[in-house]
């Protein structure tokens, strides 16, 4: 009897053991290397030479990367200018400016909201009344 019950409970406990569930292989996993996020450039600025209006050979390059980056969204253009000139005539090439990029990039297809010139007013570089500065005489590019 002895030998019986040894024999059934050793007959349950293989078949136990059996019914246990077996461990996964071992895998080697890849690892996939993310790619950093590309930020999307919000702002790009036009620059033009003193007293001028008309876009240059380097204006249109940034023109071209502004289209390249739209991706559907729309912009404004903000034209400036430096400080040398009548206050009132600077307005006024400041409006051309801007104006001039906005119908490059309508052109393009890029939707233009808004076309606003700014004159000598929103300086990227301070100074003085009279004061020549390229960094002053540009349009301003923002996407909305």
């Amino acid at each position: 009897m002895n030998f019986v019950v040894k024999a059934a409970v050793a007959g349950v406990v293989f078949g136990l053991a059996s019914c246990a569930e077996k461990p996964a292989p071992v895998t080697e996993q890849k690892k996939v290397e993310e790619k950093p996020a590309i930020a999307k450039i919000s702002s790009y600025t036009v620059y033009f030479a003193f007293d001028d209006d008309q876009l240059n050979a380097d204006s249109k390059r940034v023109i071209n990367n502004i289209v390249s980056q739209a991706d559907g969204r729309s912009v404004n253009v903000y034209g400036n200018t430096d400080t040398a000139g009548p206050e009132k005539y600077n307005m006024g090439l400041s409006e051309r400016r801007a104006k001039n990029v906005a119908s490059a990039l309508r052109e393009a297809g890029v939707k233009v909201v808004a076309v606003i010139g700014d004159g000598e007013y929103n300086l990227a570089v301070e100074t003085e009344d009279n004061v020549k500065n390229r960094l002053n005489r540009r349009a301003v590019v923002n996407y909305r």
